[in-house]
């Protein structure tokens, strides 16, 4: 929540530049750490005091009816042991922002008058209070779109103080006047932050704004977004803008904004990121687990069923570039207690078989050619002691390769079949594959023990929404404040990519990942760079002829050491970076150390011997 709250800051710091501001509504959450008691609690005891002869069925009529017969003076009399109160931190901190220009207009149900005080201590006098009921409805309308004073407190419900009229019957509740509802209505469509409002308020339910081309609503409340709001942040794509637990209290929250929007502006460099928490062409590892983030509830589930050895297998499906290499590795691997499971995983070659055997063979020190593959298992179980996981990777190109003509897909489904026979309560089988029909068909087809057979389990891509809180969280773990805007245009790409409306290639997590990684890389956070970045000619070319147009990421990953991967991708990195001057270097170092790669039997125009720095 912390990393999300720096990402509102940055946000409402770049709309400020361009001469935009949030608007804010305030609800009783906001009022209680002062000390002030919740409206309904303040309506019983002055009744309970002063209107014992009032005989109206519900304690709102009581409440008016004594209100409405009562003189200005008895009424603060009323009221004034429960509104001498002290600001506390949060209004401190909320005063800070409003002095600074970060917030001009506030909603507010409440009737306290906290909010002033705070302003007025911080020597800020630039606002006025506008109270309905103080004024008729249409001439409130015109204080509020009136220019002057910037800044305008906009007290809906009145204000206990100074209003005649307690604004707070059922049919007032149920509709605002027309007026009012079209100055809620505007408002609300605007950026919006709510904290501490229940909206429960029929009135507010039916004036707020829920055009999907209106605004971002950032909801902060300790108890999470309530039921009457839901609809609303799910029609402005705002269900991953709620900040909630210690971080949603009032005082935590404006104390926590204060500090990110004050100590990043005055630190307008930004800083040298700790990790770089993106990928170039490559998948998470094991070492990367604190960084891997999107899919903790599919994650917990498999590691409980792992634990509790329900299945001998699992099935993981998915679309290409959807991270199922990074969910088995960063994800299932790495939280697996290494003092009771050992794994292993393999990158699947044509002749799948012969791999697991050659590769086991060398773990174990023995010859395994002809051996069963119990034998196998057991002998593997005696020598570890452990659990065996066993992760197949890619499996598809066991039976997609045109070298097994045709043969491939049988040969890989007879193994399958040994190895679910040959599977016991210490040994789990995970097969990571593309949804490829030929795949699916075949494991149904199989005639094994349900319980061998295991589990389907779908990685299906992640959605705009989680991937935009990946990105800021892992941004902002990193040292990184990245330009909203560069946020939205990268979730707006993935997102017409996910429905096919991408006519120069698609734009994948790899892709995301890779254009993360180079503006971590050189900290560029500023959009028009960003754009730069994204040239279709540049960066986006390179990605989509390595990652749409070929197998190159498969070929990287299928190299024997890690250290040769390593290679590859530095040298891609380089070629691939946007502005670079370093290819004409590489160029150079393959003529003098390789000269073999430009004669004409390797290349039919070999490049030019003077020719370094095209």
């Amino acid at each position: 929540m912390q990393a999300r709250i720096k990402s509102l800051a940055q946000l409402m710091r770049d709309k400020k530049k361009s001469g935009e501001t949030f608007v804010l509504m305030l609800g009783a959450g906001a009022s209680i750490s002062s000390g002030v008691k919740p409206t309904p609690v303040i309506m019983q005891e002055v009744v309970d005091k002063y209107g014992k002869d009032l005989q109206a069925p519900t304690i709102e009529e009581r409440f008016d009816a004594l209100w409405r017969r009562s003189p200005p003076n008895d009424r603060r009399l009323f009221l004034e042991s429960y509104f001498d109160c002290q600001p506390s931190k949060g209004y401190d901190g909320l005063a800070q922002l409003i002095k600074l220009g970060y917030f001009e207009r506030i909603l507010t149900f409440n009737f306290d008058n906290l909010l002033e005080k705070s302003l007025q201590a911080a020597g800020f006098t630039q606002f006025k209070s506008m109270i309905r009921g103080e004024t008729k409805d249409e001439a409130f309308a015109k204080l509020i779109e009136n220019p002057e004073p910037t800044v305008k407190i906009i007290k809906l419900h009145g204000s206990l103080y100074a209003a005649d009229d307690f604004l707070f019957s059922k049919e007032e509740m149920l509709n605002y006047p027309s007026e009012v509802h079209r100055i809620v209505h505007s408002l609300t469509s605007e950026d919006i932050i709510i904290c501490g409002y229940a909206f429960n308020d029929v009135c507010v339910v039916r004036s707020f704004n829920d055009s999907r081309t209106s605004g971002s609503i950032y909801c902060v409340n300790p108890a999470g977004a309530p039921d009457n709001i839901k609809g609303f942040l799910l029609a402005r794509r705002s269900q991953d803008r709620l900040i909630s637990g210690e971080s949603g209290g009032f005082d935590d929250f404006f104390v926590t904004l204060h500090e990110s929007l004050t100590s990043v502006s005055q630190a307008h460099k930004p800083r040298q990121p700790r990790n770089n928490p993106f990928k170039f062409l490559d998948y998470y590892h094991e070492t990367d687990k604190n960084w891997f983030a999107g899919r903790e509830e599919l994650l917990k589930a498999i590691l409980d069923k792992i634990e509790s050895n329900d299945f001998r297998a699992f099935h993981i499906c998915g679309p290409p570039c959807v991270g199922k290499t990074s969910f088995i590795h960063a994800g299932v691997r790495a939280n697996l207690d290494p003092n009771r499971f050992f794994t292993l995983s393999l990158r699947c070659e044509t002749d799948v078989e012969g791999q697991l055997r050659r590769h086991l063979a060398a773990l174990m020190g023995q010859p395994l050619d002809g051996r069963e593959w119990k034998e196998i298992f057991d002998d593997l179980y005696k020598l570890t002691g452990k659990h065996t996981i066993l992760f197949l990777d890619q499996c598809e190109k066991a039976f997609q390769s045109p070298s097994t003509n045709g043969a491939g897909h049988q040969r890989f489904m007879d193994l399958m079949s040994k190895l679910f026979q040959a599977a016991h309560t210490h040994t789990t089988l995970v097969f990571v594959v593309l949804d490829h029909t030929a795949y699916l068909k075949g494991i149904l087809n199989l005639k094994v023990d349900p319980i061998k057979f295991g589990e389907l389990v779908e990685i299906v891509p992640l959605s705009p929404e989680k991937l935009r809180q990946i990105i800021e969280d892992a941004a902002t773990r990193g040292g990184i404040q990245f330009d909203s805007r560069i946020l939205e245009d990268l979730c707006e790409r993935y997102k017409r990519s996910l429905a096919g409306d991408t006519p120069r290639g698609n734009f994948s997590l790899s892709h995301v990942q890779a254009v993360c990684y180079y503006l971590a890389k050189s900290l560029t956070t500023d959009w028009d760079e960003y754009q730069q970045l994204l040239n279709p000619n540049g960066l986006l070319a390179f990605l989509n002829s390595l990652i749409n147009e070929s197998n190159f990421m498969n070929m990287i990953n299928d190299l024997p050491s890690a250290d040769k991967r390593m290679v590859i991708r530095a040298i891609m990195k380089i070629i691939c970076a946007p502005g670079n001057n370093s290819i004409g270097r590489i160029l150079e170092f393959i003529k003098n150390h390789f000269p073999e790669l430009l004669s004409a039997e390797q290349f039919p125009e070999p490049i030019p011997a003077g020719d370094t720095d095209s």
